[in-house]
């Protein structure tokens, strides 16, 4: 099982509804895509966020799951269309459940 999670900063001239956009394309990837077993995305409710306004969930099956997402021309659709042209700014953190578990002492 992978996690995978990106935080979106917008453009501060990007358009009213940009947002709204980005949440709907990429949740719009749920059940299309191989291996994708989740995706939640939506705007932040907090003021801890550091200027990131978004976020995005996807929970994959494997690794491999994981790069036939990140390739996958309906992903890349959605990114190029509702991601890049408004979004300043991307972190993205990806880990299995191995790498979630404290270490044995």
């Amino acid at each position: 099982m992978i996690d995978h999670v990106v935080l979106f900063k917008l453009k501060p001239d990007a358009p009213a509804g940009s947002g709204e956009t980005l949440v709907k394309q990429l949740t719009a990837l749920r059940g299309r895509i191989p291996g994708v077993i989740d995706i939640s995305c939506g705007k932040t409710f907090t003021a801890r966020a550091k200027g990131f306004d978004y976020g995005l969930f996807v929970r994959l099956s494997s690794r491999a799951a994981l790069d036939t997402y990140l390739l996958h021309p309906l992903h890349v659709a959605a990114v190029n269309a509702a991601v890049k042209p408004v979004v300043e700014e991307i972190i993205a953190l990806d880990w299995t459940e191995e790498t979630s578990r404290p270490s044995p002492e």
